[in-house]
């Protein structure tokens, strides 16, 4: 509740990561609850946690296999070499500015992954929505530069872009492209950093 008031509040829009914030301590009601039906722990009790935390596992090795299907394409991207992806976005970023990369905007999972493993700050406007991302000035974002984040079923026709094919096998939607590009668009920063900005 406290969160949705603060997101009408300030006029943001709910995302669907903020269920962890929101649920992460109905464990404690759930074992209260159960606690109250079931009795104390027993042996029984272990053995059924076990076997629940083995089929949990089992699932998540399957899907990062191929075995298993993944739900949606945001929880496939897992299965990315995510730091030859980062590394790639670096080093395109590196080749036309000497000004650190400070700002990802577009696609949330993708970006997400190059900041994550960048090993080094990087914010991301989701979906380069400011509303999404509220934290994030504007102003600040335009004058440092940015990379926009892209996936799309063809690569870019444009020279200054940088274009990577991926293959995601653990996910199948027939609305939906299983081979795509990642595509990233530079964004000149407007101040320089310390030497001249590569052309």
């Amino acid at each position: 509740v406290f969160i949705v008031f603060i997101a009408l509040a300030l006029g943001v829009r709910l995302q669907s990561q903020w269920g962890l914030q929101t649920s992460q301590f109905l464990p404690i009601l759930i074992a209260f609850y159960l606690f109250r039906y079931f009795g104390g722990w027993s042996i029984r009790h272990f053995r059924i946690w076990l076997l629940i935390q083995f089929i949990a596992i089992a699932i998540f090795i399957g899907q990062g296999t191929g075995i298993f299907m993944y739900a949606s394409r945001g929880s496939a991207v897992r299965e990315l070499p995510a730091q030859k992806i980062s590394d790639s976005a670096m080093a395109f970023w590196k080749s036309k500015t000497n000004c650190p990369l400070k700002y990802l905007s577009g696609h949330p999972p993708m970006s997400a992954m190059i900041s994550a493993y960048s090993h080094q700050l990087i914010q991301v406007l989701e979906d380069g929505d400011f509303e999404k991302s509220p934290w994030i000035d504007e102003k600040k974002m335009i004058e440092s530069g940015f990379l926009d984040v892209m996936v799309a079923r063809e690569p870019s026709n444009d020279s200054n872009d940088f274009s990577m094919k991926f293959e995601i096998k653990s996910y199948r939607n027939n609305d939906d492209s299983v081979n795509d590009h990642l595509i990233l668009k530079f964004h000149k920063p407007l101040i320089e950093c310390g030497m001249m900005l590569k052309n």
